[in-house]
């Protein structure tokens, strides 16, 4: 009696592994394509979108069947998730994607290259059981995003869920980046020219640092005031002394600069402060003859720079 009994248990269960095979239900709602606003040149960009999946029998079952996730995508040769730019796909950003359930979160790959799927979830009968919440979220780091070329950065990724036994269901989730051109002056400094001997013209420098995302070219142009054609001079009262000023970029030739007027074809740096280091400089110079005929005083002066396309 005890083996008979034992072999029609045995029988049950197969009968049942084959209903659910034929019957299995999964259903999506609520998922949009991740928007990310355009960085802002500061910190790392995040978004996510969160949506429900119902997991059950069948249609019309009361009962939950677990389940877990695999993700598909545009990725880099060890798996690992990227966004490409729209208009040349060879340039691409890596990002972090990270798929979350009732049972823990995850760092996703491309499964058709590392094998990965997360571990089970519990399944859920409607979207208003908490089980049935699941959120997807991307992040790239501010190194990827100033490295990067200005454009706009996007790609489609497929997440799948799968029931033991059962054919697989999937979405598609579409997510876009914008990096805009940015530039950034930093690290500039006062300019000290000392006091006049009688005898020499005066000269000062000063570097700083020029942050261009993706290490794109650019250009720059100085004034002595707000407005960009103002000239350069030092004031004490109604007393000015002209100066002249020269820029330069990284390889450390210095062009006189007229107000207003750009010089182009700089290399900017691809981090933000350079890393700590420079990689433009700022020469003031002041002649010997303006100098010996302007009175005794305290002489100051602004200089604008300002970095922009070419």
């Amino acid at each position: 009696m005890s083996k008979a009994f034992w072999v029609r248990c045995v029988s049950v269960a197969i009968l049942c592994c084959c209903c659910s095979l034929a019957h299995a239900f999964l259903e999506f709602n609520d998922l949009d394509d991740i928007q990310v606003a355009a960085w802002n040149g500061s910190g790392g960009l995040q978004g996510s979108d969160e949506y429900c999946v119902i997991s059950k029998r069948r249609a019309n079952s009361r009962r939950r069947v677990a389940y877990d996730v695999a993700a598909y995508g545009p990725a880099d040769a060890a798996g690992n998730f990227v966004l490409a730019s729209e208009t040349n796909p060879n340039q691409t950003i890596a990002i972090t994607l990270t798929w979350t359930g009732n049972n823990g979160s995850y760092l996703m790959s491309n499964y058709a290259q590392t094998g990965y799927i997360t571990p089970r979830q519990n399944g859920a009968l409607t979207c208003a059981e908490a089980n049935s919440r699941a959120r997807i979220a991307i992040n790239v780091a501010s190194s990827e995003l100033a490295s990067a070329q200005a454009g706009i950065y996007s790609g489609s990724f497929r997440i799948d869920s799968l029931q033991l036994g059962s054919p697989s269901q999937y979405v598609i989730q579409t997510i876009r980046i914008e990096i805009p051109e940015l530039y950034q002056i930093s690290d500039l400094g006062s300019i000290d020219l000392g006091s006049f001997d009688g005898v020499s013209g005066r000269v000062g420098e000063d570097q700083l640092c020029v942050f261009r995302n993706g290490n794109g070219t650019y250009g720059l142009s100085a004034s002595g005031g707000v407005n960009p054609t103002e000239p350069f001079l030092l004031i004490d009262g109604s007393v000015s002394i002209p100066f002249t000023l020269e820029l330069s970029g990284a390889d450390g030739t210095f062009l006189t600069v007229e107000p207003g007027v750009q010089i182009d074809g700089l290399i900017g740096h691809s981090q933000q402060n350079c890393g700590g280091a420079t990689n433009a400089s700022v020469r003031v110079s002041v002649n010997q003859a303006a100098l010996t005929s302007a009175p005794p005083g305290n002489y100051r002066g602004i200089v604008y720079i300002t970095a922009s396309p070419e």
